[in-house]
């Protein structure tokens, strides 16, 4: 049995909507804290939950096998995920 591997990631505001934290090796968006991420297995059991920190960064450890759905929720007013 393979052990599982951490799903790790960062909530951000894109500003410039390029995807990308950096532009040209320059900081241009900033990470969004308080957001909860939660993994979740084929049958829709939950297999992990993590807030994200000032950051936005985010660590969730889950159980079980694989395929897992990240669902990001608790996020600010007027934002969604993209």
């Amino acid at each position: 049995m393979l052990a599982t591997t951490p799903i790790t990631g960062q909530v951000y505001n894109d500003y410039n909507s390029d995807g990308l934290l950096t532009a040209n090796g320059v900081m241009t968006d900033t990470g969004v804290s308080g957001v909860t991420v939660t993994a979740y297995d084929k049958t829709g059991a939950v297999m992990s939950s993590a807030t994200t920190a000032a950051d936005g960064t985010y660590t969730l450890n889950p159980s079980g096998a694989g395929p897992y759905r990240v669902e990001f929720s608790n996020l600010p007013a007027g934002y969604e995920p993209t």
